[in-house]
Parts: C-alpha cells; structure tokens; sequence
C-alpha cells in the first residue's frame, strides 16, 4: 500500500506541475493584454485552457447502459469529464451536486444542447454500468455514467493526470478487498474539458462552484473555435 500511495503523490504532483507550466506558457505565449486578463481571471476560478489540445489515445469503456463508450462518444459535443466512484462520502457527491447545480442554470441554449457531463468511475470493482447510471441519475437524468475494466479506466485516467490509489479499507489494512468490502480510493478531483474534436482542451481544478463553473465553461466554449 505504501508503493500504492506514493504513485498516487507522484502523478499528483506530476499534474500541478504541468499545470503550473502550463500558466507560464499562456502568459508568454499571448502579449495582448486582454488576453492575460482572461487567463488570469479564468486562473483564478480553477480552469486553464491549454495552449495546444492534446489528441486522445484510443480507449474502450461501458456506459450506463452497457453500451461501447470510446473517442467517439467525446466528439461532436463538448464533454466535462469527472473521475470517482459511487461509494464516495465527500468529493465526488459534492463535486456532482455543484454540476447539477451548474447544468441547471445555464441559460443559453446552444450551450446546454452541445454538452455532455460523464463521471468515470475509479472503482470498477464495485461501480457496475447500473451502479453508475442510478448515481449519476440521482443529480441529473442526462448525466452519464461510465465503468469498464481496471487497465482501461487506468490507461484513461492517465491521459487527464487523473492519480487515483489503490483501495483501503475505512479502518486500515487491504486484506480480502473484494465487491463487498467497505473501502474508499483516494483520487484527484479536477474536471476535463473535451472539445468536439475529441481533444483534452482544457481543465477545471477543485474547489468546484457552479457559478465558477458557469463562468469557465463560457469562457471556454466561445472563446474556441468551434
């Protein structure tokens, strides 16, 4: 477990540097003095556009409804992607009940139709396609769910710097881990933002608000080009 957690740090710490070095790059890279205004202010509400979207590896992952969730699934649309499971007692239900909160109050329309909010689970051990789509139902009924085997979801998570650990029972040790068990998983908490080209365009950290969100995804969607 100890080998467990200190990969977890490590792709943690892999992910705030990148983004640090993102921010430096964006503020060089645009000398218009508006532009290093929007940055700043988006900066400040947890979101980072990236300079160059990255262009996704193939995967192959199950939906609610047990149907094929690949790169297909993230184009056309935009898609906000969170990581976490359905037994989470602290990020993850607040981290959905603030994208309820954020989906039901957006105002414009061309907006809400050309988006899709996923949440990936880390636990597939126990989040089954039915599990995960009664979760995510429970804060909105067009949320999708999303499962599928331990490399795939690995693979995945990896792409977004998204560092998860390994299972640990609520009351210490990793012993005769199974379905049952009553265990948590520590995992990062940020969001993806997916352009309808099916690329890692940008990212939301934690805390997450609605109204920041509301404001970041604005930003983010009519700023780009599509």
């Amino acid at each position: 477990m100890e080998k467990a957690g200190l990969s977890f740090r490590k792709k943690l710490i892999a992910f705030l540097l990148f983004d640090a070095a993102v921010l430096l790059a964006l503020v060089f890279l645009y000398s218009l003095q508006s532009d290093r205004e929007t940055i700043i202010e988006l900066r400040e509400i947890g979101a980072t556009i990236y300079p160059e979207a990255r262009t996704l590896e193939p995967f192959s992952l199950i939906d609610e409804a047990g149907k094929s969730f690949t790169n297909a699934n993230l184009e056309g649309q935009w898609t906000m992607l969170f990581f976490g499971f359905a037994s989470c007692p602290d990020i993850c239900p607040i981290t959905m009940a603030e994208l309820k909160k954020f989906y039901e109050q957006i105002e414009d329309s061309s907006i809400k139709n050309n988006l899709t909010i996923a949440m990936i689970s880390v636990d597939p051990r126990r989040d089954t396609p039915e599990i995960m789509g009664s979760y995510v139902n429970k804060f909105n009924e067009e949320f999708i769910g999303v499962t599928g085997a331990f490399n795939e979801i690995a693979a995945m998570a990896d792409q977004f710097f998204i560092a998860y650990s390994e299972p640990q029972h609520q009351h210490g040790g990793d012993a005769n881990i199974d379905a049952e068990s009553n265990y948590l998983i520590g995992h990062s908490g940020h969001i993806a933002m997916i352009n309808p080209a099916g690329e890692f365009h940008s990212v939301l950290r934690p805390p997450h608000r609605a109204k920041d969100i509301n404001r970041a995804v604005t930003e983010i969607i009519e700023s780009s080009r599509f």
